[in-house]
């Protein structure tokens, strides 16, 4: 574990010892883009074709087992 951890800390020495200045700071080393659909606001479904396929359905709401 001692040599392990050698490793680990001559790993940040090497790291440390690298000129940055002028490089910004990144949180991902590729370019990440938000691939999800805009959210827009719009009707919900009726309550009856909501609940129509519902294995169980119990005072007009989803039926689900209780969990213990």
């Amino acid at each position: 574990m001692q040599q392990e951890l050698s490793g680990i800390l001559g790993h940040i020495d090497a790291i440390l010892a690298l000129d940055l200045d002028g490089i910004p700071p990144t949180t991902h080393v590729v370019d990440l883009r938000n691939v999800l659909r805009a959210d827009v606001p719009r009707q919900s479904l009726p309550r009856d074709e909501a609940l129509r396929e519902a294995a169980n359905v119990v005072d007009d709401c989803f039926g689900v087992p209780r969990m213990d």
